[in-house]
């Protein structure tokens, strides 16, 4: 896993809102939630949504498969983190794979769906929690369309920004990008993915299991160790179950931290245990 780590200080004087300039060429390649702090959304208020059947969440045109889909089961070559792309110049790269307005994708028709062809856990809404970090976004969808597409997934992408001045809240961010992921189609996979965090190998798998998943073990930025045994921060992937479980994450914690540890907590209290991918590939 690579975090792309920028110096983004010099963006501290944009307003709140900047993200919203790009909004055009953005919404091809996700989904915008843009979130005011007004009233605490509560996870325990909203039942999940139930699919039906195998057919795919939204209607499918036939695409061209590229090569740059197949998977290679290893590592990613060539994870630049450092070259900064600019959202006109991720058109030609993202847009031909079929990537629909609003940031989905599903397998061109005639390929079977990843995770083994099960439709319920390859479902997937990838959650990104959002704040002035525009070196950051450009070099996530750069690589995270292509690696979920090798993988076959039936995926979203929502891009969740805070557009208040009050201290991040990364955990309400996740929590409102679940509700909105919800009412928008029938996800039962959900990936909550700090923007900052690029995986690096295909065999780190976005397919939900049957527990949740901490799926950055193995990040650059950390010297490839985990900062502690119990440490679930930057990637970590639920099953729409899970959240309901769990009641989302605490709404709580201001500014950075704390919020991962308050999962664990919960899942603890509920019985419920958590897996990783081996540490070479997480």
């Amino acid at each position: 896993m690579k975090e792309t780590v920028v110096m983004y200080g010099r963006f501290a004087t944009l307003t709140v809102g900047a993200f919203c300039l790009g909004y055009t060429v953005v919404s091809i390649f996700i989904q915008v939630v843009i979130y005011e702090k007004q009233e605490a959304p509560s996870i325990a208020e909203y039942k999940p949504v139930i699919s039906a059947g195998d057919s795919p969440l939204t209607e499918v045109q036939a695409v061209p498969t590229l090569n740059l889909r197949p998977l290679n089961g290893g590592p990613i070559r060539e994870v630049d983190v450092d070259t900064v792309p600019t959202l006109d110049e991720l058109v030609p790269l993202i847009k031909p794979t079929g990537v629909r307005p609003g940031g989905r994708w599903h397998p061109p028709l005639g390929e079977r769906i990843g995770c083994g062809g099960n439709t319920r856990k390859s479902r997937v809404a990838v959650l990104v929690p959002y704040r002035n970090r525009p070196d950051h976004l450009p070099i996530f969808l750069k690589y995270i369309h292509p690696f979920l597409q090798r993988q076959n997934l039936d995926y979203g992408i929502y891009i969740v920004e805070q557009a208040d001045e009050l201290a991040f809240n990364r955990a309400e961010l996740f929590n409102v990008g679940f509700l909105e992921a919800q009412r928008d189609q029938a996800y039962t996979c959900y990936v909550f993915h700090d923007v900052d965090h690029v995986p690096s190998d295909d065999r780190n798998s976005y397919c939900c299991g049957d527990e949740p998943r901490h799926l950055s073990t193995n990040v650059d930025r950390w010297d490839y160790k985990l900062l502690y045994d119990q440490f679930l921060g930057g990637v970590t992937q639920f099953g729409d179950t899970h959240v309901y479980a769990m009641n989302g994450m605490s709404n709580a914690y201001w500014g950075w931290g704390g919020e991962d540890d308050d999962v664990l907590c919960r899942w603890r209290t509920i019985g419920m245990s958590f897996s990783r991918p081996p540490n070479n590939y997480g």
